[in-house]
């Protein structure tokens, strides 16, 4: 499993307009890519890489499938307990 964070060209999360230019892909399978998740750090939103290593909102049937990931609601738990810390 790599979870490495890599640089990425820069973007802005669709939910909340975060500006980043590192990613890492939260599932851990490999460096992010086309079509991999990641998750805004500012909102916690999920979001999905492009070919261009952009990131956009999950379409709704991939909506689905990462509710039911548990790999996905883990990452998005972490998320929230950090955050929660750090408020």
């Amino acid at each position: 499993m790599n979870s490495e964070s890599v640089n990425v060209p820069e973007s802005l999360c669709p939910y909340c307009a975060y500006h980043f230019e590192m990613a890492t892909n939260v599932t851990g399978q490999g460096l992010p890519h086309a079509g991999a998740v990641t998750l805004c750090i500012r909102c916690g939103e999920i979001l999905v890489f492009t070919e261009h290593l952009l990131v956009r909102k999950p379409t709704p049937m991939e909506t689905e499938q990462f509710a039911r990931s548990p790999r996905i609601e883990e990452v998005k738990r972490a998320w929230r307990t950090v955050k929660n810390e750090l408020t």
